[in-house]
C-alpha cells in the first residue's frame, strides 16, 4: 500500500482478530506490502532521501522554499527549503536560530541593508551590505541565533565594497634590462636590448 506523506499503513484488513484463523491470503497481502516498501525509496517524511539515486536525494534535500519577507530578524527556522527568496526592503539585522553547520542561500528580490554584527551576523569584510534585486548570499548558521556570510554574489557581477579602514597591498613589477640578461632568484625579468638596421 503506497505511502501517505510518508507514513506506511497496513493494507486494510490485515489485523487479525482473537481467537480468529488468520486468513493466508491477507496475511500474504501484508508481507508483500512490507517487502515492497522495503524496498522502495524512503521518503524524506520518514528518515530517507526519498529517491533511489543520490542526485535525486541531494536535489530532496535542498529544496527552494517559499518566498520569506525582509524583517529585523528573518527567522531561517521557519523555512521551507534551503534557497529562499527574501521579499521586502525592511532592513536584516538576524536570521533566526538553527542547528550549527545549517547553510541557506538567499536571493534578494530588492535592495535592503543586511546589518553587520561581528558575532550573530558576520559579513564578509565586516561591514554592511545594501542588497540588490538579484544578489544572492550562502549564510551558515554558526548555532545559537549566529551565522556567517560564506559568499555574497552581485547579480551585477561588481565585488563587495571594501571598508573604508581596509587597505590593498599593491604589488611592484620590476622590469630590468641588460646586454647580458641572466636569471636571478628574486624573480626579476630581463630583457635583451636589439637595435635593427635597414
Amino acid at each position: 500500500m503506497p505511502r501517505a506523506g510518508g507514513v506506511y499503513a497496513a493494507p486494510p484488513g490485515t489485523k487479525g482478530n482473537p481467537n480468529t484463523t488468520i486468513e493466508s491470503a491477507k496475511y500474504n497481502a501484508l508481507v508483500d506490502d512490507l517487502v515492497a516498501d522495503a524496498n522502495a525509496a524512503r521518503p524524506v517524511t520518514a528518515g530517507g532521501s526519498g529517491s533511489s539515486t543520490a542526485v535525486g536525494a541531494a536535489d530532496n534535500f535542498s529544496p527552494a522554499g517559499s518566498d520569506m519577507a525582509s524583517a529585523a530578524t528573518v527567522n531561517l527556522a521557519n523555512a521551507t527549503g534551503t534557497l529562499i527568496n527574501i521579499t521586502g526592503t525592511v532592513t536584516i539585522t538576524a536570521l533566526g536560530t538553527v542547528a550549527a553547520g545549517a547553510e541557506r542561500d538567499l536571493v534578494f528580490a530588492a535592495s535592503l541593508t543586511l546589518t553587520h554584527n561581528a558575532t550573530s551576523l558576520i559579513l564578509p569584510g565586516g561591514a554592511n551590505i545594501q542588497t540588490a534585486a538579484g544578489d544572492v548570499a550562502r549564510m551558515k548558521s554558526l548555532g545559537g541565533g549566529n551565522w556567517r556570510c560564506l559568499s555574497y554574489q552581485r547579480a551585477s557581477g561588481a565585488p563587495l565594497a571594501i571598508a573604508a579602514s581596509s587597505t590593498i597591498a599593491t604589488p611592484t613589477l620590476t622590469l630590468k634590462q641588460s646586454a647580458a640578461p641572466t636569471p636571478t632568484a628574486e624573480g626579476d625579468v630581463r630583457g635583451i636590448s636589439t637595435t635593427t638596421s635597414c
